[in-house]
């Protein structure tokens, strides 16, 4: 399963290539035949839209701002996916926070939104996780097993950003996961580079034989090659064995 992509920016009103890839995670779990599997498959990152703040994808992405003044915008966070036992309200992973030590099987990260001249590709920065998201660009924040933004949420934005020049430039979304990624600046902040928020991470808690890899990484694809990243709405592929 994989993780969603964070959303793109824009320089001047141009959309950027840049983008940070969502993770993978994989791993083997017993079921009888009355239990259920309940999967929340991740959102794309809203791409940035000129003139308005774009929300986050679907199952924890982290909303995104514009500059409010004329067309540099970021983009939003990609929505981790996630498999459960249960279904609480809509099933994203949110709902589980009392709950995720017995009740979340399986997560992919997803990544973080990007902003301002960003033309990265899954990293270094902002990439989904994995053990960890990738790092915001500007704080170098991440998410693990343990903390993060929030459980389940990446973190929206909280006002404009501005650039090294002072310029406001729009703040990027961090990725949903098992914990969220982090916003990576916030007014006052200026930076020099391109930015990026950060994924969110993975997990594997709930399976066996289970491994997760983060974005920046190559990993197994939807077909039978491979990526750096996963581009877009996340996936999920389950496959059945037989008891032996």
């Amino acid at each position: 399963m994989w993780g969603a992509s964070g959303g793109k920016s824009r320089l001047q009103g141009a959309l950027k290539t840049g983008y940070a890839g969502g993770g993978y995670s994989v791993g083997n779990i017993s079921l009888s035949i009355n239990n259920y599997l309940y999967i929340a498959v991740g959102g794309k990152g809203t791409d940035g839209q000129v003139g308005k703040n774009a929300n986050g994808g679907w199952n924890g992405g982290g909303a995104s701002s514009w500059d409010y003044s004329d067309d540099e915008v970021a983009g939003s966070g990609g929505g981790c996916t996630s498999i459960t036992s249960t279904k609480r309200s809509d099933g994203q992973l949110k709902n589980y926070s009392s709950v995720k030590t017995t009740e979340v099987l399986i997560v992919a990260g997803g990544g973080g939104g990007v902003s301002w001249t960003s033309n990265i590709h899954s990293g270094p920065y902002g990439y989904g996780g994995g053990i960890s998201g990738g790092a915001t660009h500007n704080t170098s924040k991440v998410a693990n097993q343990s903390s993060g933004y929030s459980f389940g949420l990446g973190q929206s934005y909280s006002d404009t950003g501005k650039n090294y020049t002072g310029q406001t430039i729009g703040i990027p979304g961090g990725g949903g996961g098992y914990y969220g990624g982090y916003c990576d600046l916030s007014e006052g902040q200026k930076i020099e580079n391109s930015s990026c928020a950060g994924g969110g991470s993975g997990y594997i808690g709930g399976v066996t034989n289970g491994s997760t890899i983060a974005g920046n990484e190559t990993m197994p694809s939807t077909s039978d090659g491979t990526e750096t990243g996963h581009s877009g709405d996340g996936y999920c592929k389950i496959t059945w064995h037989p008891a032996l």
